[in-house]
């Protein structure tokens, strides 16, 4: 019984939230604005501080800004594709375990969604440290702002494409920018 009240649950908001669950769609478009209003603010920061040890060449400040608003949406796009790819081996898995009658597609469809919410959890509480384990694979002692930046990018753009229904950024709204590099959640 709890497992099917859990199922019907889901992360789905579009009547409710389940107020237990840290992965509902307020607290991941909170999380997000976390990392636009304090992670973005401070990358700049870096990123001036960087430029004003090379006598202050605003090029190079311009030039390092345009490529870590593209590294942004890179990891984002990643994080979309790597869940998307997840989503399917465990959409192929529950296929193939037993789809034959059709009573049991509700409790496939249940499991699966269950399945994809363990993920979430999973990647939730996990230290997320890829890109930081492969500069200090490449020498690099100091920890980078930028490894750190595209780690918490990665987790958020995970945690965002496994929500049901995904989260989607609108990267056409140039409008709602604001010289920012984390554009808006698409809604509908």
């Amino acid at each position: 019984m709890s497992v099917e009240a859990s199922a019907e649950i889901a992360c789905s908001s579009e009547i409710f939230e389940d107020i237990n669950n840290p992965c509902r769609e307020s607290e991941l478009t909170k999380r997000y604005e976390m990392l636009r209003l304090n992670k973005w603010p401070k990358c700049l920061q870096k990123i001036k501080e960087k430029s004003n040890k090379r006598r202050g060449e605003t090029a190079d400040e311009k030039k390092e800004k345009e490529t870590v608003e593209r590294m942004i949406k890179k990891v984002f796009d990643k994080a979309s594709t790597d869940m998307k790819k997840k989503k399917e081996l465990l959409h192929t898995f529950f296929k193939t375990s037993d789809s034959t009658k059709s009573v049991n597609n509700k409790k496939i469809s249940q499991c699966m969604d269950m399945a994809v919410q363990n993920l979430q959890m999973m990647i939730l509480y996990e230290n997320c440290t890829h890109y930081q384990d492969i500069n200090e694979e490449l020498g690099h002692n100091e920890p980078d702002y930028l490894c750190e930046l595209a780690d918490d990018c990665y987790k958020q753009g995970c945690l965002m494409a496994l929500h049901n229904p995904p989260l989607t950024l609108d990267w056409n709204n140039k409008e709602k920018h604001y010289g920012c590099p984390f554009p808006p959640i698409k809604l509908g």
